[in-house]
């Protein structure tokens, strides 16, 4: 809740408060469900930062239920200790905490954040942990795999891992034929509802999908941190005897699970650091429940041994490495930043522009700068040449943008704080106020 808040989170957020205005059709309706769950924090009485603290709690408590849905999931696996049937191993509860929270750097900068993708595995996740327990009705399941792609339009791909888990549980019984009627109804429905109401959605999202290579780095970034993880998941693919366990604890074929999530993680050509946090709880829970399923079958006393004080060095040799290259940053710079200009903002009335929406209670102008819209980026152009808004907040995605501030001096006068107020305004701000360059970094 307290880390630093990405500048398209920020968007998410002020977009949200336009759900119901056609104007903004294209972008509400690329993650439909996702953004009426934020809207509704804009019916509540709260400041800019209020507004910001709920959100960030809301969606902190989904990670921490994703976190405990992986924890249930995975006890399914855990040996009971035969001296006493009720309590696990304590053996195999330190190899749990080490090999879920401490495998990957991206999954523990990402699974708090307020992101679509966190709600689709979020969902996903349920529906495991909800399937191990007992076969959840055809109707319900189906109802899940038409319910990711309304949270967002990408959700679709856990539509395909869902929908290929029922078509695995059904082709050899008597709903084989009623089961494939239905998922290729559900998929003329998915293009129905793409054609009619989000065909302006799909264009935009295909407009941002220009540079397909420029996203490899953080797919070989990831490969690289998450290597052991990954090649275990590999490994399992080739165990069958593995393969048969695992669907009779979970009923779910994970290795299949994962290999095809890592092909559509190659495949898809925005592979940003939250979008492949959103597949990495099917790699931990694979890598995990195989790593447990040799350590229990496969090897001796001796060697179990071994392998406990090898994994305890590995991972913790992981979680160094976390916390030196990914050190701890906070929002209390953002958050005292915003009240700061908040007053100001309010008080005169003023429309903003900041490339992204850092309060979204205001009268932010629509401008979002991404390196891969440009339609977008024109447009916050215009704005800004124009002199359309009453206050600019030079940020780093606006810097990106247009480089330094020589192309707001005509129009704009520079109070400090990199905050540039229109020249028919008489405004003056308050001493005190951070840098937005300083606090509001550039982030995909």
């Amino acid at each position: 809740m307290t880390y630093t808040i990405h500048s398209s989170e920020f968007w998410s957020i002020a977009l949200s408060k336009s759900t119901f205005n056609l104007d903004f059709l294209s972008s509400i309706s690329m993650k439909p469900l996702f953004h009426f769950l934020l809207y509704l924090f804009h019916q509540l009485p709260l400041s800019n930062v209020q507004h910001l603290y709920s959100v960030k709690l809301f969606f902190g408590l989904i990670g921490i239920f994703q976190v405990f849905l992986i924890i249930e999931i995975f006890k399914k696996f855990i040996p009971v200790d035969p001296a006493d049937t009720s309590k696990a191993s304590p053996l195999l509860k330190q190899t749990l905490f080490f090999l879920f929270i401490l495998t990957s750097q991206i999954y523990l900068q990402n699974f708090f954040r307020v992101r679509s993708d966190q709600l689709c595995i979020t969902l996903f996740l349920f529906f495991i942990y909800q399937n191990q327990k007992k076969i959840l009705p055809l109707y319900i399941q189906l109802a899940m795999v038409a319910l990711y792609p309304v949270i967002a339009l990408k959700g679709v791909l856990f539509s395909f891992l869902h929908g290929l888990h029922l078509f695995s549980m059904y082709k050899q019984s008597s709903f084989a034929k009623k089961n494939i009627l239905l998922q290729v109804l559900f998929v003329c429905a998915v293009l129905i509802w793409t054609i009619n109401f989000g065909w302006s959605a799909l264009l935009y999202f295909l407009n941002t999908l220009q540079d397909f290579s420029s996203s490899f780095s953080d797919l070989g970034s990831w490969i690289k941190a998450d290597a052991a993880m990954i090649g275990l998941c590999l490994i399992s693919c080739l165990h069958l005897n593995y393969q048969s366990e695992i669907k009779k604890k979970i009923r779910l074929n994970l290795s299949l699970i994962s290999f095809l999530s890592l092909l559509i993680i190659i495949l898809f050509p925005q592979k940003h650091s939250y979008f492949l946090a959103s597949f990495i709880p099917l790699f931990l829970l694979n890598s995990a429940t195989f790593v447990l399923y040799v350590y229990e079958n496969k090897l001796t006393s001796l060697k179990k041994k071994i392998l406990s004080v090898g994994l305890f060095f590995f991972f913790s040799f992981q979680l160094a490495s976390y916390l030196r290259q990914s050190p701890y940053r906070s929002n209390f710079e953002q958050f005292k930043f915003i009240q700061f200009t908040e007053s100001l903002i309010s008080q005169h009335n003023l429309s903003y522009l900041d490339g992204f929406g850092a309060l979204p209670r205001e009268n932010k102008l629509n401008c979002f700068v991404s390196p891969n819209d440009d339609l977008s980026n024109e447009s916050c152009l215009n704005l800004i040449k124009n002199g359309e808004p009453d206050l600019i907040i030079l940020t780093q995605r606006l810097v990106w943008l247009i480089g330094p501030s020589e192309r707001l001096n005509h129009d704009y006068t520079d109070v400090g704080s990199n905050i540039f107020i229109n020249k028919k305004l008489d405004l003056k701000i308050p001493p005190g106020i951070p840098p937005a360059l300083f606090v509001f970094g550039f982030e995909n």
